[in-house]
């Protein structure tokens, strides 16, 4: 997962797009993700963001006693203006230990430059006589949609809606790709939805943010902690055939491959 959460706060994004089609959507077991990172859209290495010698010098210097019960994991966030940002990556961290720690990581912070994406940093201080700043693996997981059928639903009743309109141009099938966060509680944040690539058809582009609002997911989790995530999601709206509409019914069938 591409370090795809707000982490407590934080915007963040997922991988690789999964297509909704109106007649066959993928199944809610299956995450959904965002478009495939570019070279400047990958996550740093924990080096280029930070002066670990400096902040092992800072955690020995700190006389504070391990969370207990948790892993000392925080979040650094650099925004598309190099702006860095950084959190425990469990809220429920005690400020006892999370505020000095933050406040030694920002400390040791390396000037950003402005790029494309957020890019997100796990990393572990452990503070005392045993110092030492890594990046251990952090189990995350992606988000997945949970109410696959009606989202089938409404994109059908959607198509159909504008299918007279639209049959004339002779294409079978509009695809606009919706950009938005999933929220911690698991549903999609229409405030934040935007058309990331039109379908070419403005109407059925109205008709996808509409759709947004009725999806409903599994949240992403980092450390089995629910986190808000940025998704690109292809919404397919494929227009009914005449005869599909014969008996009234709103439906929709896939376009032939």
């Amino acid at each position: 997962m591409h370090r795809s959460s707000s982490f407590f706060g934080f915007p963040a994004r997922v991988r690789a797009p999964v297509a909704l089609a109106a007649a066959a959507l993928l199944a809610a077991s299956v995450p959904a993700r965002a478009q495939s990172p570019r070279d400047d859209d990958r996550d740093p290495p924990l080096s280029s963001v930070v002066d670990s010698a400096a902040l092992v010098r800072a955690a020995a210097a700190l006389d504070l006693a391990p969370p207990h019960g948790m892993r000392p994991l925080f979040t650094i966030v650099v925004d598309t203006a190099g702006r860095a940002t950084v959190k425990p990556i469990v809220a429920s961290m005690p400020a006892s230990y999370a505020e000095p720690v933050v406040a030694a990581i920002r400390a040791s912070l390396k000037p950003q430059s402005p790029a494309a994406h957020a890019r997100y940093v796990h990393l572990r201080v452990v503070t005392g006589a045993r110092a030492r700043v890594d990046q251990p693996p952090v189990s995350e997981r992606q988000p997945s949609l949970a109410n696959a059928t009606a989202v089938s639903r409404a994109l059908a009743q959607a198509a159909s809606r504008h299918a007279d309109r639209l049959r004339g141009a002779g294409v079978g099938r509009y695809v606009t790709v919706m950009r938005f966060r999933v929220l911690a509680d698991g549903h999609a944040d229409t405030v934040s939805a935007s058309v990331f690539r039109s379908g070419g058809d403005e109407l059925l582009d109205a008709e996808a943010l509409r759709v947004v609002g009725t999806m409903r997911f599994r949240p992403a989790a980092i450390e089995n902690v629910p986190v808000p995530v940025w998704v690109t999601l292809p919404l397919s709206f494929a227009l009914p055939s005449s005869a599909e509409r014969g008996d009234g019914r709103e439906q929709v069938t896939e376009s032939p491959r």
